[in-house]
């Protein structure tokens, strides 16, 4: 699978993001994922993890159970991503970078554009 993270709409580097930002359409790489897994903006819409949204859209789609620990709460992958797209300190180059190493352990590669 590929999954396109396009920066002018990417929410980054801000120290605390969100899976869709209604203000600007801006969306964490969590976000980007969770359109490629067949989640809607709406659905996403001012919610800062995965969790936090009823498990039930996320069971539709298995290849997103990497996200989830046993209790449907983040795993250690999801809270890396959310950390990394969000820390103040990392260079593009490296956030991007260490965003596509995790989400290639998953077989996903990472496409960044714009």
């Amino acid at each position: 699978m590929e999954l396109v993270i396009d920066r002018s709409k990417w929410l980054r580097g801000s120290g605390n993001s969100l899976l869709f930002r209604p203000t600007d359409g801006k969306m964490c790489c969590l976000g980007f994922y969770g359109l490629s897994c067949g989640l809607t903006q709406e659905d996403m819409n001012g919610l800062g993890a995965p969790f936090e949204i009823h498990g039930q859209k996320w069971q539709e789609n298995s290849s997103a159970n990497w996200l989830f620990d046993h209790h449907w709460g983040c795993s250690s992958y999801c809270y890396n991503l959310m950390a990394i797209n969000d820390r103040l300190d990392f260079s593009e180059e490296v956030r991007e970078r260490e965003i596509a190493k995790i989400f290639a352990q998953h077989g996903i590669t990472v496409k960044f554009i714009g």
